[in-house]
């Protein structure tokens, strides 16, 4: 079995809706961000263990000049023979990751962060569920799709925009600061946009990889 785990609903939404039920796999949506999700992960490890563990979400690009809806395999952290799942996939790219304990939510923030990893992409949960498969011995494929870009500052501060132990927005903190900030409100709409198309990407892409994992699966 292959569990594709998310940390946050709105990330799984599109791959749930649109994929077809399949009996060898099963998402997982975590409900919260960071490393908290790496416990929230191991109690679900605690009555199932997959064959295949799929990290799927968003990510925040830390190099200039990749697009929202970019489609990356972290290479770092990936422990399945990446040359071989994407052959003949392009429009998938690989390179490396980093995890991160915050939002990047400046620009400036990427773009150091960038130059001191030299990782493509940055997110909150990777490295956290990567290590709980490492201990257990579970064949783990990392999946990030770019949300924001390197030249983006987000619209909001990163606790406002996604609660940290809930893996939502809190709607009175959010609407305070919008209320005190109110050109936020053109950039937070950009950002809901982004990740919608953000989403559209991360679930043609698991659509694409899952029956190859599959097949390799079958074939182990």
């Amino acid at each position: 079995m292959i569990a594709v785990v998310f940390a946050l609903e709105f990330e799984a939404a599109d791959f749930v809706a649109s994929s077809a039920r399949r009996l060898c796999v099963d998402v997982w949506q975590l409900g919260v961000t960071g490393h908290r999700a790496a416990g929230a992960f191991e109690r679900r490890l605690e009555s199932v263990r997959p064959d295949v563990v799929v990290s799927a979400g968003f990510c925040g690009a830390i190099q200039p000049g990749l697009a929202v809806g970019t489609t990356v395999v972290a290479e770092n952290y990936t422990t399945l023979p990446v040359d071989a799942i994407l052959h003949e996939l392009p429009e998938i790219r690989r390179g490396q990751l980093a995890t991160v304990p915050n939002v990047i939510t400046t620009s400036e923030g990427k773009v150091r962060l960038g130059l001191s990893s030299g990782a493509l992409i940055a997110d909150m949960e990777t490295a956290h569920l990567a290590d709980v498969c490492g201990v257990n011995g579970i064949p783990f494929f990392a999946l990030r799709v770019v949300s924001d870009t390197c030249e983006q500052d987000l619209p909001v501060p990163g606790h406002v925009l996604i609660d940290p132990a809930t893996g939502r927005p809190s709607p009175d903190l959010l609407f305070r600061y919008l209320l005190k900030n109110p050109r936020a409100a053109v950039g937070l709409n950009r950002l809901i946009g982004n990740s919608k198309l953000a989403r559209r990407k991360l679930s043609a892409a698991l659509e694409t990889i899952i029956p190859r994992l599959l097949r390799r699966a079958e074939h182990s």
